[in-house]
């Protein structure tokens, strides 16, 4: 039963994350889509796995424990988290020292692995 229900969890954040990606209107202040980097890949919180995968300027962000989340590029090193299940909305991700950490706005501190 546990499984199925991380399973249901699991279904019900994926969609969460694709509606977000469906509800972000762009703006005319958006990036190029050329000048846009890449944040993708695996990340470590505190010895814990995390990942980022990229679209353009849509992030799909998973945290430590699994909960996702959708996000926007909002600068050249810069992104905003939209919205997901154990998200905090609007939580701001810098990406700094050549592309290895990223400096959450709530202090938390992501590195490359």
């Amino acid at each position: 039963m546990n499984k199925n229900m991380k399973r249901r969890e699991a279904i019900k954040a994926a969609g969460i994350a694709a509606g977000g990606f469906l509800a972000w209107k762009g703006t005319a202040s958006d990036f190029n889509r050329s000048d846009v980097r890449s944040f993708a890949g695996s990340w470590l919180y505190q010895g814990q796995p995390c990942a980022i995968f990229q679209q353009g300027v849509i992030l799909l962000v998973v945290n430590e424990v699994g909960s996702l989340a959708t996000a926007k590029v909002t600068g050249p090193s810069e992104f905003t988290i939209w919205g997901g299940i154990g998200w905090d909305s609007g939580l701001v991700a810098e990406v700094v020292n050549h592309g290895r950490t990223i400096n959450w706005s709530n202090d938390t501190v992501w590195q490359l692995a």
